[in-house]
């Protein structure tokens, strides 16, 4: 049975994080209405997401219940409703970040990047695990994070996800993960130095990602506001909001 276009959005990341944890020899616990991935290697991976099919009757006013262990890790929810959002708030909760959830599901004509052809700047997958500490750097630097290389050195082993990075003159500037399961692709941590922003390396880079996956495999990922319009023009569709909450000091 192939799953519906909004279900692979929600599981790709769900089952990235399934993975980031068992990487990290941990198990997540959950309730009825969440599940909790502990991850105190990473700011990023350490996570408590509400499940897709719970909906605000689900929800009783104040008691959004969670599981135990998650009472201070940030909260995501996936095209949650406004009564929802109400329970959420109401358990003390706060959205700091939003995300487009969107698809790639037709491959159209690419555009071409300034970058193609020209000899000082490469696009490569990432094959020496020493390099991964300086891909998390950029990583680290760009969204706040404060992860650790020793879990990335060990996902880098791991056969369903590629590191990808953009390279000036031998310098890495920009960076992709990929995760790949049996649905989809999921694209994460596209991001770029702040020195070499705004030269069009990240969309460069997504482009020759997507031209290296041409199989009829859906590709998903989570854009910012400013993003959107970039993965737009690559043929990316938006089917709704990841919402990222976090728990209001007492």
């Amino acid at each position: 049975m192939i799953p519906s276009e909004e279900k692979i959005v929600f599981e790709n990341p769900y089952r990235l994080h399934s993975t980031m944890t068992r990487i990290a020899e941990l198990s997540p616990s959950e309730t009825e209405q969440a599940i909790f991935f502990p991850n105190p290697y990473s700011s990023w991976f350490e996570r408590t997401v509400l499940k897709r099919e719970i909906r605000s009757q689900d929800l009783e006013l104040g008691s959004l219940l969670l599981p135990e262990s998650a009472n201070k890790s940030i909260l995501l929810t996936w095209n949650s409703d406004p009564a929802m959002e109400k329970h959420i708030r109401d358990a003390g909760y706060t959205v700091y970040e939003s995300q487009e959830g969107m698809i790639l599901t037709e491959r159209t004509i690419l555009p071409e990047s300034k970058w193609k052809g020209d000899p000082s700047i490469v696009v490569s997958r990432i094959e020496d695990e020493e390099e991964i500490p300086v891909w998390l750097g950029i990583v680290n630097d760009a969204f706040g994070s404060f992860d650790e290389s020793d879990l990335y050195k060990r996902a880098f082993r791991q056969e369903v996800l590629e590191f990808y990075a953009v390279y000036s003159k031998k310098i890495m500037v920009s960076t992709a993960l990929i995760f790949a399961d049996s649905d989809s692709i999921g694209l994460y941590s596209v991001t770029t130095s702040p020195e070499y922003k705004n030269r069009g390396f990240a969309s460069f880079l997504v482009s020759e990602i997507l031209r290296e996956y041409r199989a009829e495999i859906p590709v998903t990922l989570q854009a910012t506001r400013a993003g959107k319009s970039i993965y737009e023009r690559l043929g990316f569709r938006s089917l709704g909001k990841f919402l990222h909450w976090s728990k209001l000091p007492s």
